[in-house]
Order: C-alpha cells, then sequence, then structure tokens
C-alpha cells in the first residue's frame, strides 16, 4: 500500500515519545514530523496556538503538492 501513497505524509506529535523519522522514510521519503514540546497525547487542544499553524501549513503542502 505505501507505494501507492503520492502526497506527503506529514505528522504533528508531541515530544512524549520518540518518532524514528529515518526509519519511516525509508518506506515514506516524504514523510516529516514536527514536534510540539511539553505536550501530551492531545497537543491540538493543549496548545493549539501551537499546533493549529503548523496544520494550516501542512494542510497547505498537501494541497500545493496534489495532482489536480
Amino acid at each position: 500500500m505505501l507505494p501507492d501513497i503520492h502526497v506527503p505524509v506529514l505528522a504533528i506529535n508531541s515530544d512524549m515519545g520518540t518518532t524514528d523519522e529515518k526509519r519511516i522514510r525509508k518506506l515514506l521519503p516524504t514523510f516529516k514530523a514536527q514536534v510540539i514540546p511539553h505536550t501530551s497525547h492531545f497537543l491540538m487542544m493543549e496548545v493549539p496556538d501551537k499546533f493549529n499553524p503548523i496544520l494550516l501549513n501542512d494542510i497547505d503542502t498537501i494541497v500545493k503538492t496534489a495532482k489536480h
């Protein structure tokens, strides 16, 4: 299934755990993660002022790279 993904794969993560970007990029070369420090599982509710701009930027990235 992974070879059929033709859009950037983006993640917004907390720093509760680690994200092995290098390992993930072996299967998904477009993978990119942004980590928001000092957050937990519900980072979108804890720090919407930090989360929302990243989300909007990620959406914009996906829209710009989509094949219309």
